[in-house]
């Protein structure tokens, strides 16, 4: 169950709170379906997915958020968005049995992950929340518009996690003002979400339409101040040097947030130590013998071209 602190003032103004511009009502306005990508299945598929089916979004939004440091979200397929569910359902499965939750909450999110023999560090905004339909910042709480806007255009972060209610998506921004949402949740070729739908990235030009897609189609509260949102930012550092991370020691007690490991082809957080320890091996080496090494390597060359050298004269 996900919890949310509510400021009191807020819920007040908004009882008497009246959206003046409410902006298209027209789904067409907003989300343009020859540029939606859709996957061949939804996060809640039970055959493929089992007892995980329905909880992984948060998982699955991390995810594809790390695979677009990959490859482009502006070059994605079905193909892809079916390795990304697939995938986020592994690291699903690794999250929920750290954590001993069924749902992923925006503080619980991994600090590293590794996919695809890249491992990234992942560093986060400040969290911004408030509600759907408010219009004006009310301290604490904020609009989504001035969220989006502090992390894509003052935070310049290329890509976020949206949680609005007990749901979370990944929102990109590939180019300014072009927005990409992928969301693993059943939905047809306009992204609303229905029965029998596809996980499916979805496109929209300019921030208010963001905002507009969301609160008429995200919104799933009839009070006047709609559903509750948090909101973070989300940036993915390609760890080459991974001497500068501390190696796991097995008598050590770890935060569950440290090392998530999610591959293709497996997801075994058990070779995460193993991988550290020989890196910090091999820098040992690097530090105490490689100048001996080398010179060695240097001699043995320098013996075999005189040997040559001197069997093509006698030749």
């Amino acid at each position: 169950m996900v919890y949310y602190h509510v400021f009191v003032p807020l819920l007040l103004r908004l009882s008497n709170d009246v959206e003046v511009n409410p902006g298209p009502v027209n789904i067409n306005e907003i989300v343009d379906p020859a540029y939606t990508v859709c996957a061949n299945y939804n996060q809640g598929n039970q055959s493929l997915f089992g007892f995980n089916a329905g909880k992984q979004c948060g998982a699955m939004s991390v995810y594809a958020i790390l695979y677009s440091e990959i490859k482009s979200v502006n070059i994605w397929n079905t193909s892809i968005l079916n390795t990304i569910l697939e995938n986020g359902n592994n690291l699903y499965s690794i999250i929920s049995q750290h954590i001993k939750k069924d749902f992923l909450l925006l503080s619980e999110v991994p600090e590293m992950a590794s996919i695809n023999n890249n491992t990234f560090k992942l560093e986060y905004s400040e969290s911004f929340s408030g509600a759907l339909l408010l219009d004006e910042n009310i301290y604490p709480h904020v609009t989504l518009e001035h969220s989006f806007n502090q992390v894509f255009d003052i935070g310049n972060y290329r890509a976020c996690l949206l949680t609005i209610d007990a749901t979370t998506v990944a929102v990109f921004m590939p180019f300014p003002d072009v927005f990409k949402i992928f969301d693993s949740h059943s939905l047809n070729m306009h992204g609303i979400p229905c029965e029998l739908g596809y996980s499916a990235l979805i496109s929209v030009e300019g921030v208010q339409n963001l905002v507009s897609y969301f609160r008429l189609f995200r919104n799933h509260h009839t009070q006047n101040f709609g559903s509750l949102f948090e909101l973070k930012g989300v940036k993915c550092h390609r760890n080459n040097d991974l001497l500068s991370i501390e190696p796991h020691r097995p008598n050590q007690s770890v935060d569950h947030k440290e090392k998530w490991s999610s591959t293709k082809n497996e997801c075994d957080t058990r070779a995460q130590p193993k991988m550290f320890k020989n890196i910090q091996n091999e820098s040992l080496e690097g530090k105490e013998t490689r100048p001996k090494r080398l010179l060695k390597q240097r001699e043995y060359k320098k013996a075999k071209r005189k040997k040559l050298t001197e069997t093509k004269r006698v030749g």
